[in-house]
């Protein structure tokens, strides 16, 4: 059996890229089974491929994160004696290497180390410089077969004194699920962001970027937030808030946004742009490392200086008023997209799990 193991279940975010993963290697013929450390904050609900196993539901009581990622790494240590296990949460790397497992397969889709840099959220000093030190130890596990979503996360990892053989498999669109509405509507322009409250996914930014549009010119009927954080109290322009409880919702709203933006401080890929690019939406994106697989300037998207509200805000005007720019983006985009998918990805993947001895049919 393939084991995936998830933190959680979530509309937005890594878990989705390992999710899909797990459909494909199922759909390839391969026995896969998806574990679920913790119910706390989710946000998907139903996969057409499977249903996930719960390690710890939801409690009563509040129960530190940590002892759910404990009771997942004894699962995991006690499936990899016979089983391919994979994973991409740092937490759970932390915890597989406290109490000495070994072999398993690890998908690093950010730079871990610097994951809480910065981080309002974590408010000691001693938690980050602890965290800091078993993310590094865990970089020189033995027994780990270390695969990498773009060459901007291997990169990183490297500089961290990361070891072994460095893989990269890059992260694709499910095209049955994403793709360009056929009846594309005309009207006043509808703008899209992943809202999240995540300080480094540049919400505040993108805030700031719309008022400072608007204030030279900028002209929309609808600004869309999407996700499920607590973020539109710090929103003054007109919106309306969407919360995607599956792919398909995720796609419908997509397919009706005109311009798309994703304002990140740093990415280890981002996914996001891809899928709204398959949607037929003009994209743009920061300049935040994992992007950069397939993000080109002025060809299939806008790219902005991360940070620089100004930037973004000269961007929106630009793609607002020029629609053959868009129309351009429009088009390439969703050409770009076709070649980034999960088909892709999971062959990519497959040939890695092969090519170090794990058991995986890539049909």
């Amino acid at each position: 059996m393939i084991a995936i193991f998830l933190p959680s279940l979530k509309t937005l975010g890594g878990n989705r890229v390992l999710l899909d993963l797990a459909a494909s290697l199922r759909a390839a013929g391969n026995d896969v089974g998806v574990f679920v450390v913790s119910d706390e904050g989710n946000t998907l609900f139903g996969h057409d491929a499977f249903s996930p196993f719960r390690i710890s539901g939801k409690s009563r009581m509040p129960v530190p994160r940590a002892l759910h990622f404990l009771k997942g790494a004894r699962l995991a240590a006690k499936l990899s004696r016979e089983n391919v296990v994979i994973f991409s949460e740092p937490l759970l790397a932390i915890s597989l290497m406290l109490i000495g497992a070994q072999g398993f397969v690890r998908l690093h889709q950010a730079d871990d180390y610097a994951l809480f840099d910065d981080n309002p959220r974590m408010r000691s000093k001693l938690g980050l410089s602890l965290y800091k030190w078993l993310c590094q130890r865990t970089y020189r596990m033995s027994g780990i077969t270390n695969i990498f979503v773009s060459n901007f996360v291997a990169g990183e990892y490297a500089k961290r004194g990361g070891k072994g053989q460095r893989y990269v498999a890059r992260p694709g669109v499910n095209s049955s699920i994403f793709s360009t509405a056929t009846n594309k509507r005309d009207g006043p322009l509808t703008i899209g962001v992943m809202a999240r409250d995540l300080y480094w996914k540049g919400f505040a930014d993108f805030c700031a970027a719309v008022a400072i549009a608007e204030s030279q010119g900028l002209m929309f009927g609808e600004i869309v937030l999407i996700g499920h954080d607590d973020v539109v109290a710090s929103f003054q322009s007109p919106f309306r808030h969407a919360r995607p409880a599956s792919d398909l919702e995720l796609c419908n709203e997509l397919q009706a946004i005109d311009i798309f933006v994703h304002a990140s401080w740093i990415e280890g890929y981002g996914l996001p742009p891809l899928e709204a690019m398959a949607c037929g939406c003009a994209v743009i994106v920061s300049d935040s490392g994992g992007p950069s697989e397939y993000a080109r300037d002025g060809h299939n998207c806008l790219v902005f200086t991360p940070r620089d509200r100004n930037d973004l805000a000269n961007k929106l005007l630009s793609l607002s008023i020029d629609h053959l720019l868009r129309a351009k983006l429009q088009m390439n985009g969703a050409i770009t997209a076709n070649q980034f998918s999960t088909g892709v990805f999971t062959s990519e993947f497959a040939a890695v799990l092969q090519a170090n001895g794990h058991a995986c049919s890539n049909s």
